[in-house]
């Protein structure tokens, strides 16, 4: 499968990777495509892995995995490149935490990121997952103490939940759960607001 991904943090990376050696072939679309971090990542990963802009992930993937941050740069990000992401599989990881606030908190509630973003993009189909795993958990998450290693995916298409599902397979997740339409990823982000209080409220105590 080809897979776009925007971004190139270390969720891009890790992802990218670990979809590489299952035999994906993945694009990263990168603001500054010539940053060290992202050249190396492609020579590690060898010729299943190219870079260059963001519209050329988002014309290169059957699928793709939107990994912005902050998140506050993703509607800027995705809305000029609605056209080639139409009918695609959206992977949307994100979580609209204000870390400004003690403790962090959802800058809006009245809608999840999940549904922002599947406004923005309204012919896509956005399946968000992951957001609540940290970037060196996503992979393998047995070895890391994830058992059952069990994701959790939302959307409203359901070949789009399925595509995701086997990519959350292949790349360690033993069970994939699906929890409705999108407007189930509230929950999703839910969780992941809880434990960026757990986190950081274990972290004030330490310093």
């Amino acid at each position: 499968m080809k897979i776009g991904i925007l971004g190139s943090g270390t969720v891009a990376r890790t992802l990218g990777k670990a979809w590489a050696a299952k035999g994906h072939e993945i694009c990263i679309g990168a603001r500054n495509p010539a940053q060290e971090a992202i050249v190396a990542w492609q020579q590690t990963i060898g010729p299943k892995a190219r870079v260059g802009s963001l519209q050329d992930a988002a014309a290169f993937g059957e699928v793709i995995l939107i990994a912005i941050n902050p998140w506050t740069e993703i509607e800027g990000a995705v809305t000029p490149l609605a056209l080639e992401l139409e009918s695609k599989t959206i992977i949307d990881v994100s979580n609209n935490t204000d870390f400004g606030k003690v403790p962090p908190k959802m800058a809006f509630t009245d809608r999840s990121m999940g549904e922002s973003i599947q406004s923005w993009l309204p012919e896509s189909n956005v399946v968000k997952t992951l957001n609540i795993t940290p970037a060196g958990m996503m992979i393998n998450p047995g070895e890391s103490g994830i058992t059952p290693a069990v994701g959790w995916v939302s959307g409203n298409n359901e070949g789009a939940k399925q595509q995701v599902a086997a990519l959350l397979k292949d790349i360690g997740w033993t069970e994939v759960t699906d929890l409705g339409d999108i407007h189930q990823s509230i929950l999703q982000e839910s969780i992941g607001l809880t434990l960026s209080i757990i986190v950081t409220g274990a972290m004030a105590q330490k310093g």
